[in-house]
């Protein structure tokens, strides 16, 4: 009886990784609003890649923060992923191995889909490989990879 007593007083409550998943749903909702709106809204210009190429090369910082903010989205998510399974574990094991396994494989999708924005870092920094590209062609590329 001793040892089952203990052993509920190591274990951590299932309303603590709650209240750190809500905490970290709020980052992910905060970050993911710079970079999935406020970033795009401030450098992409519907229909003008040439005006889109422009505002991505005069806002680069701006861009390059809106890749990191994606990357912490990816990140907290794959927590978000561990303690929603920690949570939902003890209602149906099988359940909720499923459902973090969605989340990861969404996690790893939307990291796939942050290639694209690294090319456009590339073909902004006007490096030699792009040479065979003319400038239109370019800017086209830039809007490609944004939308």
């Amino acid at each position: 009886m001793d040892t089952e007593l203990n052993n509920h007083k190591n274990e951590i409550s299932p309303i603590l990784y709650a209240r750190i998943c809500g905490v970290l749903f709020l980052i992910m909702v905060i970050t993911g609003i710079f970079s999935m709106a406020y970033v795009p809204g401030q450098i992409v210009v519907d229909g003008n890649p040439a005006e889109t190429a422009n505002n991505l090369i005069a806002n680069r910082t701006l861009f390059q923060m809106g890749i990191v903010s994606h990357l912490i989205v990816l990140f907290v998510d794959l927590m978000v992923a561990l303690l929603l399974y920690l949570i939902l574990k003890p209602v149906n094991k099988t359940i909720a191995m499923i459902a973090a396994g969605f989340r990861v494989v969404m996690v790893a999708i939307r990291g796939a889909n942050l290639i694209n924005y690294f090319l456009i870092l590339g073909l902004v920094s006007g490096r030699g490989f792009l040479i065979g590209f003319s400038e239109p062609q370019s800017n086209s590329l830039v809007h490609l990879f944004l939308e």
